[in-house]
C-alpha cells in the first residue's frame, strides 16, 4: 500500500507541546500546547490531487508532500490558560466519518485555589473551511468545577467516543481520599456540565485502595469503566 509523508513536524514540533493527533476521512487535526499556555487546534486536509496520486499506486512507494502550506487549513487558538499546571484530553477514538464537534476536556490545577476546575471546548468543523489563523473565532466553552480542595489526576483520565462523557479519578488534598468522578457535556451552551461521583462513597468495593489504581479506560457505548490495580487485577463497573 502506498505511504504519505507529509513534511509538517519540523514547524509542528519547533511550535507545540503535548501534541495529539485525530485522523479523518479528508484530513486530519492536531491538537496542542503553544508557549506553555494557549490550547490550539490546527487542520489540515489531504489534498485532493494527492488522494487522487493515492488510488493510482498500484505497488507500496512513499509520497512526499514537503510544502505544508498545500494542505493547512486554519488554526484556532481555544484558551490561553492562568499560570499552574493544566491538561487536556481527546475522545477515546476517532470516528471514520468526520464528527460535528471535536470535544476537548482540559484540567487546571492551580494550588493557590482551593476548587480548582476543567473546562470542555466543543469545537466545529464547520469553522475550519478556509485557510487562516482564525484565533478570534468564538468557541463553545463549559466550565465545571471539581470538589473543593480536590484535583484530577492528569493520567487518570478516559473521554468517551462522542466526547460527552468522561470519567477521571481526583484525590482530595485535604483527607488524601481518591475518588472516581464522572461527567456528562452537552454542545449546547445553555447546559451545564452534570459532574458527580461514578461510584457512592458509602458503597463497598473490593477494589482496595484507588490510590492502587495505574490504568483507567472508559467505553462510553457499554457505559463500562476498567480500572486496573498495581496488582495486576481488572475490574469493570457498570453504569
Amino acid at each position: 500500500m502506498p505511504v504519505i509523508r507529509l513534511s509538517v513536524y519540523s514547524c509542528v514540533w519547533q511550535t507545540f507541546e503535548r501534541l495529539y493527533f485525530r485522523v479523518y476521512a479528508d484530513r486530519f487535526i492536531l491538537v496542542g500546547v503553544k508557549q506553555f499556555t494557549i490550547l490550539v487546534v490546527r487542520a489540515y486536509a489531504f489534498p485532493s490531487a494527492l488522494l487522487s496520486r493515492v488510488h493510482q499506486v498500484s505497488r507500496e512507494m512513499i509520497i512526499v508532500v514537503d510544502d505544508e502550506d498545500e494542505f493547512f487549513i486554519a488554526e484556532l487558538e481555544l484558551f490561553r490558560f492562568p499560570s499552574g499546571s493544566f491538561d487536556f484530553h481527546l475522545p477515546a477514538e476517532s470516528a471514520a466519518e468526520i464528527p460535528k464537534n471535536l470535544s476537548i476536556i482540559a484540567f487546571v490545577t492551580n494550588f493557590e485555589q482551593t476548587q480548582e476546575a476543567g473546562y470542555v471546548f466543543h469545537v466545529p468543523f464547520d469553522l475550519m473551511k478556509s485557510n487562516g489563523l482564525l484565533a478570534q473565532v468564538k468557541i463553545n466553552v463549559q466550565r465545571f468545577t471539581l470538589s473543593p480542595k480536590a484535583s484530577a489526576i492528569f493520567d487518570m483520565v478516559s473521554v468517551g467516543e462522542t466526547g460527552r462523557r468522561a470519567v477521571w479519578l481526583q484525590r482530595r488534598w485535604d483527607t488524601d481520599e481518591f475518588e472516581l468522578m464522572k461527567a456528562s457535556f452537552s454542545t449546547e451552551s445553555a447546559t451545564l456540565p452534570q459532574v458527580g461521583a461514578l461510584v457512592p462513597a458509602s458503597l463497598a468495593l473490593p477494589l482496595g485502595s484507588l490510590h492502587t489504581c495505574r490504568s483507567l479506560a472508559f467505553d462510553e457505548a457499554m457505559g463500562s469503566v476498567l480500572i486496573c490495580l498495581h496488582t495486576g487485577e481488572l475490574y469493570i463497573l457498570q453504569f
